[in-house]
């Protein structure tokens, strides 16, 4: 990974937790501008289940 991605990924994560302990933001309502972490996280183990079905 090139140093400086993990650098800004780094004050991005920092700057997200500051922000969650202050409660200025939900990090469960982050977005990729199509889902929400919440989202994702919830349609996580449904997807995997279907794929294990399909492939057992």
């Amino acid at each position: 990974m090139d140093n400086k991605i993990y650098e800004n990924t780094e004050i991005i994560n920092k700057e997200i937790k500051k922000q969650k302990q202050l409660k200025n933001i939900n990090t469960k309502q982050i977005s990729d501008t199509h889902h929400t972490y919440e989202v994702l996280y919830k349609q996580r183990p449904i997807l995997f289940s279907i794929l294990c079905n399909k492939f057992s």
